[in-house]
């Protein structure tokens, strides 16, 4: 498969399950929003384009700049039902970081080989990881 193509399948992915999470996280109490994550699977498998953590990483942060409230949170539970269509596991990680009005939260998504998504603010501004976020758990 050409590479634009492939880039544009995950492209596309990218922006609908991020428009999904956001949408599931604005408007259902967390309890039921965490039974629907285990089995969230919006792309086939037949339809499925296989990508690196990188590309992936890359095409949510991209699709996350036309999907209003793509949030930290919305991009790393995105990001995770993604990887985790493809067998690869990773850990939704929440931290702060205390700030001159008080606390600002953070939420990053780590795999295999480290922090895949949301990176930057760790380094950044100094978040300091509080919690794991199970997404399994109902």
């Amino acid at each position: 498969m050409r590479h634009r193509v492939k880039t544009f399948i995950v492209f596309l992915e990218s922006l609908s399950y991020l428009l999904t999470v956001s949408f599931l996280l604005h408007t259902l109490k967390i309890r039921r929003v965490r039974s629907l994550f285990g089995k969230l699977t919006l792309v086939p498998k037949a339809m499925r384009v296989d990508g690196s953590e990188l590309l992936l990483s890359y095409m949510v942060r991209r699709a996350a700049r036309f999907v209003p409230g793509s949030t930290c949170l919305v991009q790393a539970i995105s990001l995770s039902r993604m990887l985790a269509s493809r067998g690869v596991s990773t850990t939704i990680r929440i931290g702060v970081v205390q700030s001159a009005g008080g606390f600002l939260a953070h939420a990053w998504l780590d795999g295999p080989s480290g922090t895949i998504i949301g990176g930057e603010e760790l380094r950044d501004q100094g978040f300091r990881h509080i919690s794991d976020l199970d997404l399994t758990a109902a």
